[in-house]
Formats: structure tokens, C-alpha cells, sequence
């Protein structure tokens, strides 16, 4: 994949060392709980995320990449340690919030740990009027080039 990207093999060498550790990441699924709490008008959960993880990143970027105060420098595993670092931020706000605050989407932890038809309906429900409201943004933004 990163062949695609570019040939220079310094730049190639850097990405994959940086997927190595991302590579986590994406076990770590948050957007469609937060799409779906912004579906039924909870935003502030969006809010803290986003500032949460700004913050962090800003941060944690300075001291790992650039090795500063008593962290090492670690350039681009540094940049990925701190990528898989917010995720996991975002990921225990989110379960913060089902937990105590939101009971909207009736979401519990043992529904997110295995497959039940009632959550998935529910989901579904919540779920499609973003998801539908995404893909017509996206096919309005690709048909005017914008």
C-alpha cells in the first residue's frame, strides 16, 4: 500500500513503522457510536472527544517525536504511539458516557461484547439516518468536484 503512495524508500521504511503500531487502532471502533449519539442530538460527547484528543495529541506529539522533558525521541513511532494513545482516550470517554450518562441508545457494555439481534435493530435505527445523510454529502461533493 505504501508503494502506492510513494517511492522513496526512507518515506516508505517510516510509514511502515508507523503502521505497526496504528495497526491496533483499528480494533478500536468509536465513530459509529459517536455518529449515532450525534444522530439523536447528544453532541457534547463529540466536543469533549475532540478536544480531548486535540490536546493529547498536541501534547504527547511534542514530548515523543521531538523527545522532550524525560521521554525519549521517537519521530514516527512516536507519532504512532500517540495516534493509538487518543484512540484509546476516545474509546474510554465513550464508555464513560454509555455507562453513566447516556441511556438513549440503550447501549450497554455486554451488547458491544457480543451479537444480539435487539441491538442490532436498534442500531440500525439510530444509525441509518446518519449513515444515509454521510453518503449524500459525499455523492453531492463528488458530483460537484468540490
Amino acid at each position: 500500500m505504501l508503494d502506492l503512495l510513494s517511492n522513496d524508500h526512507a518515506v516508505i521504511a517510516h510509514g511502515q513503522q508507523y503502521f505497526k503500531i496504528i495497526c491496533f487502532m483499528y480494533i478500536i471502533i468509536v465513530l459509529p457510536i459517536f455518529w449515532s449519539l450525534r444522530s439523536i442530538g447528544i453532541v457534547k460527547i463529540g466536543y469533549i472527544i475532540s478536544g480531548s484528543t486535540l490536546i493529547i495529541n498536541v501534547c504527547l506529539n511534542y514530548f515523543l517525536i521531538y523527545g522532550k522533558v524525560y521521554f525519549p525521541e521517537m519521530g514516527v513511532r512516536g507519532a504512532a504511539i500517540v495516534a493509538l494513545v487518543s484512540r484509546c482516550v476516545e474509546l474510554l470517554i465513550v464508555i464513560y458516557n454509555l455507562k453513566y450518562k447516556e441511556y438513549k441508545l440503550n447501549l450497554t457494555l455486554t451488547k458491544l461484547r457480543r451479537i444480539d439481534i435487539s441491538y442490532v435493530q436498534d442500531y440500525t435505527r439510530v444509525f441509518t439516518p446518519v449513515h444515509i445523510n454521510q453518503a449524500l454529502w459525499g455523492r453531492n461533493i463528488d458530483r460537484t468536484g468540490r
